[in-house]
């Protein structure tokens, strides 16, 4: 078992990645200039920020973008007990869009809002909406301001350091 551990000013987060059992320990420091560590602290504040801002909103669903927006919308889910999906719609990683799911949800029906980690380019959104354009769109930090975005827990517009979620 290899152990990465990331370690921030007053805060120690750790990440477990399967391989060999035991073997060598790897400690980073990271350069905070270049990097916006986030705790699980800050994303369970910024979920009930969200929470907050859709309440009695009548959402039918929630629907997670993975992979970054599977967290925080399962966490939003659970709190406002509203039913949950998930997506796959890589513009970053790769190219695999579930474009048919998407077309299927928009013909289901039903209010639905769809939650994501972050709009940096708003290249995600921006092609999400051109297929499903009353969905509404929640995220837990914004880089970008733009009108597809209907709900932001943290704007941080003009801020160019990396976010680093504690999931990945």
């Amino acid at each position: 078992m290899e152990f990465n551990m990331k370690l921030n000013k007053g805060d120690v987060t750790a990440k477990f990645e399967a391989s060999k059992y035991y073997a060598d320990v790897n400690v980073t420091i990271s350069d905070s200039a270049k990097n916006y560590e986030v705790s699980w602290r800050e994303i369970d504040k910024l979920v009930n920020t969200l929470a907050e801002q859709v309440k009695g909103k009548g959402y039918d669903r929630i629907i997670g973008v993975a992979r970054g927006g599977c967290v925080p919308a399962v966490m939003l889910s659970n709190r406002l007990d509203i039913s949950y999906e998930q997506i796959v719609w890589q513009t970053r990683d790769g190219k695999n869009q579930e474009v048919q799911k998407l077309r299927e949800m928009r013909d289901a029906g039903g209010k639905t809002l769809i939650v994501d980690d972050l709009i940096d380019s708003g290249l995600t959104v921006t092609q999400l909406k051109s297929i499903a354009p009353h969905f509404d769109v929640a995220v837990l930090y914004a880089k970008t301001d733009t009108k597809l975005v209907d709900y932001v827990a943290k704007p941080m517009y003009d801020d160019a350091r990396w976010l680093a979620f504690p999931w990945e």
